[in-house]
């Protein structure tokens, strides 16, 4: 489970609208599962642990990327430890939205856990 236990409903509204949207646009290229809310559909397994990201993009049977989706409030440390560092060894591409004010933010936290991130949005 995330770190950010609880995200207060208007963020997590906008984050699981986000997430819809992007899964919309994913489709047009990819095989495109989503992890909305609570919902645990994509499973990806990197190394000993499961996680759930929150789009997984594949083609065919091949995981193709990995999209996380953060809001204000998830932008912090405990949440790149537990989530970016994975994701970005994944040895897929690792796509990361954040909102606009965060991104220098996200930069900083990405470069201090060693969190290669293929595309910031």
């Amino acid at each position: 489970m995330s770190p950010i236990f609880v995200r207060p409903v208007r963020e997590q509204l906008e984050h699981d609208r986000l997430i819809r949207l992007l899964q919309t646009r994913y489709k047009r290229k990819f095989d495109v599962l989503a992890n909305v809310g609570e919902e645990r559909v994509a499973p990806v397994k990197i190394g000993p642990n499961v996680y759930y990201p929150d789009l997984v993009l594949s083609q065919g049977k091949k995981l193709a990327c990995l999209v996380e989706v953060e809001t204000g409030e998830s932008v912090n440390n405990l949440e790149a430890m537990a989530q970016w560092t994975h994701f970005s060894h994944a040895r897929v591409p690792f796509h990361l939205y954040v909102p606009m004010p965060m991104i220098d933010a996200a930069r900083r936290l990405a470069g201090a856990n060693r969190s290669h991130i293929t595309e910031l949005w």
